[in-house]
């Protein structure tokens, strides 16, 4: 007998004879591999239809270029790269690995130093020098790999949170650490951290928690435009479907 388990539905349909769906430790379902499909396991494996796994509750035209490309290039990672991100929508960025997606999210947030062309934030000219000056201006950036780009896995939830928010909160150079457990709790509340505890390690939580601590970390400023890089990478279908709702309520809100 073998055991096969993976995020990849579509091979769990193709390979195995039967399927048990467990959700939040417990076995919700066992039947046939003939009788599944992907729908079914979403549905088991969340509790509710696909549907709801890709929610689409906005309503509306979007508003004003919160991000404007024009003409963008880095020589030797990408050339000539032109659009619009207006405030609340969603824009998708597909490419092959190696074409320069990453590195574009990364040049937006002033990681890399632009060759030519144009970037315009809420309509300025955006020529930032570091990350710095993007938190600053409202602009955060989630990166591909949380756990080599994101995270330091030996810190608390916490630690993992707060410094995304502390230089907010900081006075004379000091944290007030009242002030900063207070938002940590209120952001793991906020984004369906779980379990509850700030003081765990982060390299201990699932890796749909870890993505939901950086989110917490990024979105804890309330910035107007958020670069997602891969946001539901290597996680769950029932942690995307939360990931998703959170992106598609953020750009309700009129974030870009």
């Amino acid at each position: 007998a073998m055991i096969y388990v993976s995020h990849r539905l579509d091979e769990i349909v193709r390979l195995t004879d039967r399927v048990a769906v467990l959700r939040d430790g417990e076995l919700v379902a066992t039947y046939a591999t003939a009788e599944a499909d992907v729908h079914r396991l979403v549905r088991d494996m969340v509790g509710r239809p696909l549907e709801q796994v890709f929610p689409r509750t906005r309503s509306g035209r979007a508003g004003d270029p919160l991000l404007q490309l024009e003409n963008v290039s880095i020589d030797g990672l990408f050339e000539g790269v032109s659009f619009n991100v207006r405030a609340g929508e969603i824009v998708g960025l597909a490419g092959l690995v190696g074409a320069g997606r990453s590195e574009l999210a990364r040049a937006i947030y002033g990681m890399y130093p632009v060759s030519k062309g144009i970037i315009r934030l809420c309509g300025e000219v955006w020529t930032p020098s570091g990350a710095h000056e993007a938190k600053s201006a409202g602009l955060v950036y989630l990166p591909e790999e949380r756990k080599r780009q994101g995270l330091v896995l030996e810190h608390s939830v916490a630690d993992s949170i707060s410094i995304g928010f502390s230089d907010l909160i900081a006075r004379w150079g000091l944290i007030p650490r009242c002030v900063e457990s207070m938002r940590v709790d209120e952001a793991i509340a906020r984004f369906w951290i779980r379990p509850h505890d700030p003081d765990r390690r982060v390299g201990l939580l699932s890796g749909g928690n870890q993505q939901k601590v950086l989110l917490a970390r990024c979105l804890d400023r309330d910035p107007r435009v958020i670069l997602l890089d891969e946001p539901t990478r290597g996680v769950d279908v029932g942690a995307k479907a939360e990931l998703h709702a959170l992106i598609d309520k953020l750009a309700g809100q009129g974030n870009a």
